[in-house]
């Protein structure tokens, strides 16, 4: 980790204890500084396109992570410290999310924000390697859930959000986030 990223998350750490905002780190890698049961799965999956490798650091973990694209979609795939494969997400559109999630979406944005504008929306599919590795032909065994990246406003105050959702529209997760980090976003 360079100095700068120690400095940072030094400065930071009076104030993790405070507040509930994800800050995340993220740092473009080489292939090879990844682990390689990473690499082994993502070149399994056989993507035509160049894969980004980074490393993401944040108060309670570190991850890896692979962005590629691919037939007009953008794939993010995350790993422990080890290589074990924890998901893959796929840039989605909002007509895409089924109707009855868009409702559960909508209903807990109005109720938390006076106003909102949804930035990314990525679908999440998570479950063991070898059902992961078939998700370009069959998602029937995996787990689905839908992560929402919005700039809401309350009480005045404009800030960037991240909620993750279920299959059946049920909050598992929200959190405000430190959305200076452009990194964390790229393709």
């Amino acid at each position: 980790m360079t100095k700068k990223a120690v400095l940072i998350i030094l400065l930071l750490l009076p104030f993790h204890s405070y507040s509930q905002s994800k800050i995340e780190i993220e740092k473009r890698i080489k292939k090879e500084n990844a682990p390689l049961p990473a690499q082994k799965f993502v070149d399994s999956l056989y993507f035509s396109s160049k894969i980004k490798w980074f490393v993401e650091q944040d108060f309670n973990k570190k991850t890896y992570e692979a962005k590629t694209k691919s037939k007009g979609k953008k794939y993010s795939i995350e790993f422990d410290t080890l290589g074990n494969i924890e998901d893959i997400e796929v840039v989605i559109k909002w007509q895409q999310i089924p109707l009855s999630i868009q409702n559960a979406i909508c209903k807990k944005m109005t109720t938390d924000f006076e106003k909102f504008k949804i930035k990314k929306i990525q679908i999440q599919y998570s479950g063991n390697s070898t059902e992961l590795l078939k998700l370009k032909k069959n998602t029937e065994n995996l787990i689905i859930k839908y992560e929402i990246v919005l700039k809401g406003k309350k009480n005045a105050q404009s800030l960037f959000y991240e909620y993750l959702f279920s299959e059946k529209g049920e909050i598992e997760k929200e959190q405000q986030f430190d959305f200076r980090n452009t990194d964390h976003l790229e393709y």
